[in-house]
């Protein structure tokens, strides 16, 4: 089976724009599940799609010139064709608005089935490299384009780019499939140490790995341990032994609070958090997790004034 879930539609349009982390949605940031962004026509990332280091690709939606999918649509009145708008199709069983990380996903999961249809032999990994190796760059002048320690190019906003149903099935045709996945978990580091408020280098600390016995990696999941009075005051950013550098949570707004579990909004305002998150990192596709990793916490002291601590963290790696 392959599961594929919209990255989000929670980016902000103000101050906070593209604030939102996907990476803080417990199903689209699980190594099991592809996450898919959106992009409009021009390629240029949705207004609403939500960045992460836990993207796969992104598919087409609509844009911020309004431009949206054409698809068919709920039956009647009730779904985005309501039949009073002349923007959209005169008959209300079809719309041409259809928008959001959703419709994207939509389109990735059908060039899925087309692999799947050249070559029924692919298991959900083999899919899930291929559409990363096979995805086209866009919005080229975009500064968060880099390369990682295997030379995919990568994007916070893109993951490895949109998806190309040419390339994905004529790559698809002629793959050689992955080996059995190696699954090892790291050592926890019990960091025990105080988070201050506002400031600017935060708190780092490092987890060797060594005989892992993987050489490509498919996906990093990491958990880190802490108390915190705003959550969303924080920058976590992971670092590979390769130098890839994957921002796992960054700044953003009160409203995430209420998807991360054991947080709460307080009446003041406060975004509480005291647990374990899990993030997910797709980033370092192909690199090796042998190596110092490294993670960076940096609460920006912007909403809450009061110190947090970083307790512990931890990673498992899955690859071949």
């Amino acid at each position: 089976a392959l599961f594929f879930f919209p990255a989000g539609d929670g980016a902000e349009s103000g101050a906070f724009t593209g604030i939102d982390d996907s990476n803080l949605n417990g199903y689209a940031n699980y190594q099991g599940v592809m996450a898919i962004c959106g992009v409009g026509q021009t390629g240029v990332r949705t207004q609403l799609s939500e960045q992460g280091a836990n993207l796969l690709i992104c598919g087409h939606s609509r844009g911020t010139d309004g431009v949206g999918i054409a698809t068919t649509d709920t039956v009647g009145t009730s779904g985005f064709n309501n039949g009073g708008s002349s923007s959209d199709f005169s008959d209300s069983n079809y719309t041409k608005t259809y928008s959001g990380t959703r419709a994207a996903m939509a389109q990735v999961a059908g060039v899925a089935a087309l692999m799947i249809a050249v070559n029924p032999d692919l298991s959900w990994r083999d899919v899930r490299i291929i559409l990363a190796r096979s995805a086209r760059k866009n919005d080229a002048t975009d500064s968060d384009w880099t390369t990682n320690g295997a030379g995919l190019p990568i994007n916070h906003k893109y993951g490895f780019g949109v998806v190309d149903g040419a390339a994905a099935v004529d790559m698809a045709r002629t793959w050689r499939y992955v080996s059995s996945q190696i699954q090892v978990g790291s050592s926890t580091s019990n960091v025990a140490t105080t988070i201050t408020d506002g400031s600017a280098t935060g708190v780092t600390n490092s987890i060797v790995v060594s005989g892992t016995g993987i050489n490509h990696l498919e996906f990093v999941e990491v958990r880190v341990t802490l108390n915190i009075n705003y959550l969303r005051d924080l920058d976590i950013t992971l670092t590979s032994p390769s130098g890839t550098q994957s921002r796992l949570l960054s700044r953003g707004s009160d409203g995430i609070c209420v998807n991360v579990g054991t947080s709460s909004i307080e009446p003041n305002g406060n975004c509480l958090f005291n647990g374990t998150l899990r993030f997910g990192v797709l980033r370092t596709m192909g690199e090796s997790p042998d190596g110092t990793w490294t993670l960076n916490i940096r609460d920006q002291g912007v909403r809450a004034t009061a110190n947090g601590t970083f307790t512990s963290w931890n990673m498992k790696f899955y690859g071949y």
